[in-house]
Formats: C-alpha cells, structure tokens, sequence
C-alpha cells in the first residue's frame, strides 16, 4: 500500500471521527467540574502563576495556557471552546499516532483498522470533547512506548523524555517509568554499557520531571505532595476531600493494625483487581468486549507480530493494571484505564490479521474478498459505535439553565454550609463564571485564587464522611453542616450510599426538613430536593 493511500485512508477516518466527537460536543454549555479546574488553571499560568494544584498536576494547563493567552473575552464559554477544541484535536490528531504504533505489529492495512478501531472508540469521543487531559495523556504514553520499541537508543532517551511529559500531565504517570525501564533492561545486554544508557535515561526523566518536584516542593514543602496519599488506606472515598478527615493521615499499616491482614488483602488487592476487571469490561463494549479475548489467545502465539513487542506490550498492561489495584479499590473510576486503550486495540487487531490472512479450517479469503471483509468489519465498528453513542445522555441549554436558577432560588433562601450528594450544586460555578463581573480572567494575578473566583457568599459546599447514616449526620453536626442536596437521578453512591431512599422517601427522615423542590417549581430536568438537618429532632429520635 502505497505512503499516499495510507494519509488518505487515515484522513477520511480522522473526519468520520471528528463527526462523532462533535456529535457529543455542546459549545454553548459550561463544561464540568474538573474541565472549569484545569481551564481556570490555564488561565492562571497565562498571569504568571505556576503554583502546583493539590490533587492535579499542571501539565495539561500549562499545555492549554498559550491557546488561551490568545483568548480576549469576558465570556467563560469562550475559554472553555478554547480547551474543548484543543482536546478535539489532539484525540483526532492522536489516530495517525495509532496508526504509527500499531505498525510496530501489523503491515499497513491492519494498522489502519487499528486506527479505525481507536479513532471510533466512543468512550474517547465523548472524553475528548470535554477539554479534560485524557487526550494528551493518551497520546503521550502511545508516543514514549513507540519510542521504547525501536531497537536506536537515541530514541529510547526520547521515551524516558516523554515519560517525563507523561507524569506532568497526569499524576499516574510515573507508572510508566516503570514499564519503559522494564522494556529497556529486559531486551537489552545486561553490561556496564547498557546501565550507562540507562542511567543517562533517568537523567533525561528526572530533568523534565525535576521542575514539576520543585514546583510540589514550593507549594506543600514535598516534592511528592500529593493530597490523597495519606488517606488512600483508610479504604473509603468519602476521606479523600471530606473537611472531617482533612487531616487525617492513615497509612497501610493502621488499616492492618485495625482490621487484620485478611481485610486489608480482601479490601486493596481483591476489590480492586474485581473493579479494574469490571470497568475494564464497561469500557471494552460495543466491540472490543469481543475481539479482545481472542487478541490475547492469539498474542500467545503471535506468529505475525514480533514477540517481543507483544511481550512489550504485556508489560505495559499488566504492569501499570497491578500498580493501580490500590487505587482502584477505593476509586473505581473508569477514566483513569482509557489510557489502556491503544494497546488492547493492539490485542483486538490481532484477531482480525488472524480471521482475514487465514480464514477457518473449512475455507480462505480470495485477496478482493480480504478487502472487501476488511471494509465490512470498519463498517460493523462504525455502525456499533454510532449506535452506543446514542447512549450518552447530552446536557442540553435547558437543563444547564435550570441548574444556575436552582442556584439563584437557593441563594436567596439558605445561608450556610451544604452539601452535595449528587452533582447538584455545579450551577453554582456556571452562576459565577457568567456573571459580567467575574475576575476569572485576573485568576493568578494580584492574590486572585480560583476559590476566590468560584466564592459564594450564602453557600459554601462541603463534604462529610461517614461510613452509616447516624455516623454521617453526627459527623456533620460537629461540622456545622446545616443542608443536604439530593438529585433525584441518584446520589453519589460511592460516597453516600446511606442517603440513595430520602428522595423517594422523605417522610421515613422527620429530621430533615424539605426547604426546596425543584419538581414543585416546575423544573422540567433538573430534579433536585434540599433539606434541612434537625439535630436536636434526630437526637430526640435517637434517645
């Protein structure tokens, strides 16, 4: 196939793709929390202000901040296209990366249905049109694998490089520091040579790295400051940002002393491999669910690819799954594996070199009939992707109107602190961030903080661990919480499962007291009930 042919196939798949990222993109609505966070940031460095963020780091605003120096408006939606489109392009721009790697295990035509098979993945179009650091994160960690395959050293330095990109933009990254040092050493000859690369490597790492540990060191005084990792064991989410455990520090060792070896065994390594296999699962469908398995069959004994690149590419997956069982058993979040998804595509290629080059015992392809097979299996991907993207709940202008008003009415009725048990209050930023007089576009110049920005006067959210309802609203009395938000469409269940029945059920909690409703106000979307605590009713209760 011709160098030609392969830029056209892989530009009319980037724009098929485009298609279906746009598909899922609103530009006239405020994005979520984390995106307002990292574009905010962006904002900042654009004023001078490289502070680290407590529990994210920098990269990817310090990638967005010169797109959104050229920005001059006092619109917020204007900064947030800005980043979404950034996002979009890198993802559609990250296809022909793809294709790049994919060619370390296939010839053209499969690497370009490797491509087709990441560039129609729906779970990334949707992630990268909402101006979060996946997209780069991804593409990052394709380019320093790529780089640790050649067999050039100069290009292994370029990985270890990358590398160090990779753990500025997301702080999981260093796992892959990891992964290209187990590459580097295992497929080379263990000689005083071979350890001086190596070391120059580590250099190279910590050269890029070292000014992202400076800026951790400045700010919380630990180069390695990472606000979770003193909380991680205690083995429950809500601990992690709850105002009641904010200086808590409860290490591996206090979960064995208090529960045992088995527990802890049971809580970190089985719970977490059981939520890694679960949302990993999730994310395969609608189509790799089924090739995946057989990729791995295959890869077993992959007689068309180069085994020592398939064993690479086992030591990427498997080394950076066990590294994260932890984190996954307290945070099951299946963003955080949609870096996986360039190399298991590599797996489910495998199946379809296999079925296309070889056939089944009972016939073979004809070469017009291995074209023509390879176009219906692109077309099946497109269908079942277009189909599972119909699935994506998109927020339209409506709905996002009747949050900020919520946030008005709620306003001029409470004054204290809240909490938010199911993405009720995020209004609250889109509110602040509209307003003429907003100082977002100040934020890093003269004191101005994002909490500044972000600040409301008469609510202030908060959040309040408990691990049972009674524990909870005695938690929250010491805290002075006085309101709780409740989303018809569910609570957080990872963090308040005990308060999943008070929406239907209010009448069973006579110590909440219902101050709003948006049903009764005629919202037509946005469902969302506040009450207010009775401590001395829930005590009476209780006695």
């Amino acid at each position: 196939m011709k160098k030609f042919q392969v830029v056209v196939f892989l530009v009319i798949i980037s724009i098929i793709a485009l298609g279906m990222k746009l598909y899922l993109v609103e530009f006239s609505l405020f994005p979520d929390e984390d995106a307002i966070g990292y574009i905010l940031k962006s904002i900042s460095i654009t004023n001078g202000d490289f502070s680290a963020a407590s529990a994210k780091t920098i990269g990817w605003p310090i990638f967005l901040s010169p797109f959104v120096s050229f920005i001059d408006s006092e619109n917020f939606i204007d900064y947030a296209n800005t980043a979404r489109l950034v996002s979009l392009s890198i993802s559609t721009g990250s296809i022909f990366m793809m294709y790049k790697l994919a060619r370390k295990f296939f010839p053209e035509k499969y690497s370009i249905v490797a491509g087709c098979l990441f560039a129609f993945e729906p779970h990334l179009n949707y992630n990268s049109g909402q101006a979060l650091s996946e997209p780069l994160y991804i593409l990052i960690f394709m380019i320093s694998f790529y780089f640790i395959l050649s067999h050039r050293t100069r290009f292994h330095y370029l990985s270890f490089l990358f590398v160090g990109i990779l753990w500025w933009v997301r702080w999981p990254g260093i796992v892959m520091l990891l992964v290209v040092s187990i590459i580097f050493l295992y497929y080379s000859k263990l000689e005083g040579k071979t350890f001086g690369k190596y070391f120059l490597c580590i250099g190279i790492f910590l050269l890029v790295s070292s000014p992202m540990l400076l800026i951790n060191f400045n700010t919380y005084g630990d180069p390695l400051y990472f606000e979770y990792g003193g909380k991680i064991f205690t083995g429950e989410f809500g601990t992690l940002q709850s105002v009641n455990t904010s200086n808590l520090d409860y290490t591996a060792i206090n979960y064995i002393d208090e529960h045992g070896i088995m527990q802890f065994l049971d809580r970190f390594f089985i719970t977490g491999i059981f939520n890694i296999v679960e949302q990993l699962t999730r994310i395969s469908f609608p189509y790799l669910i089924f090739l995946i398995p057989f990729g791995i069959i295959f890869s077993l004994r992959a007689f068309d690819q180069t085994q020592k690149f398939v064993n690479a590419n086992w030591i990427l997956i498997l080394t950076t799954l066990s590294l994260m069982v932890i984190i996954f058993a307290v945070i099951p979040e299946r963003r955080f594996l949609f870096y996986l998804f360039p190399f298991l595509i590599i797996f489910g290629t495998i199946p379809i070199q296999r079925l296309i080059e070889y056939g089944l015992s009972t016939f073979s392809f004809t070469h017009k009939q291995k074209n023509s097979s390879l176009l219906i299996i692109i077309l099946i991907v497109i269908i079942l992707s277009s189909l599972f993207l119909t699935r994506y709940d998109i927020q339209d202008q409506s709905e996002q109107q009747e949050q900020i008003e919520f946030i008005k009415l709620l306003n001029d009725r409470i004054s204290g602190k809240i909490l938010d048990a199911g993405n009720t209050l995020k209004g609250i930023n889109y509110l602040n961030l509209s307003e003429p007089n907003t100082k977002f576009r100040s934020i890093g110049q003269e004191g101005i903080i994002m909490s500044s920005v972000l600040y409301n006067e008469n609510i202030n959210v908060i959040n309040i661990f408990g691990s049972t309802l009674n524990d909870f609203i005695l938690n929250s009395e010491q805290e002075n919480l006085k309101y709780i938000a409740i989303n018809e469409e569910g609570i957080t269940e990872i963090w308040y499962p005990f308060l999943s029945d008070i929406y239907e059920n209010e009448q069973n909690y006579s110590y909440l007291k219902k101050i709003l409703d948006t049903n009764e106000l005629g919202f037509k979307k946005f469902k969302v009930k506040v009450f207010e605590i009775d401590y001395n009713k829930f005590h009476e209760l209780r006695s």
